[in-house]
């Protein structure tokens, strides 16, 4: 296991080649974490996230599930990558004092997709554990990838979660 990054109470761990887990932490006594990270909520990232996310469809919401297509910005476009785009169909479980996620491949959820590297995932897992005074989350990611993540690649993903993770931290303990 290597950690690739630790800094703003986040840390970002390659486990194997193309698996990682990222760690954080967010402090709040007000926060309803149940109701913040529920369904109807998320479209709320597409606000949080409008640089990095281009289009985000949630479909099919019901108890308990629903299904997200994500088309991120075209990050890349100057090396001639294309777009990235998540499909997932996501499973939402509560037990006291945790929320859990498990996220696993879907298709045809966003229409205009065709120009886009749609990520596949072995392993796509987020436990939300809740306490009085913070949320800390625990993503596990295994990406179904035929190559290694090269690293330029990597680090860049990293700063974008990176990122993706202050804004959430901003959002909640403000």
């Amino acid at each position: 296991m290597a950690l690739l990054f630790d800094k703003d109470s986040l840390q970002i761990k390659r486990i194997k080649n193309n698996n990682y887990v990222m760690e954080g932490e967010i402090r709040n006594l007000k926060i309803d974490a149940n109701e913040l990270f529920s369904f109807q909520k998320f479209p709320i990232l597409k606000e949080l996230y409008k640089d990095i996310i281009d289009e985000l469809q949630v479909t099919n919401i019901q108890e308990g599930s629903a299904s997200y297509g994500i088309i991120f910005q075209h990050f890349f476009k100057d090396m001639g990558f294309p777009r990235l785009s998540l499909q997932l169909d996501v499973t939402r479980t509560k037990t006291n004092n945790m929320l859990e996620f498990v996220c696993s491949n879907a298709t045809n959820i966003v229409s205009n997709s065709q120009d886009c590297f749609i990520l596949s995932f072995e392993t796509f897992a987020i436990q939300i554990h809740i306490c009085e005074v913070s949320i800390k989350i625990c993503i596990d990611i295994a990406i179904h990838y035929p190559f290694e993540i090269e690293l330029f690649i990597e680090k860049m993903a990293i700063q974008v979660m990176h990122k993706m993770f202050l804004r959430l931290k901003r959002f909640i303990e403000i």
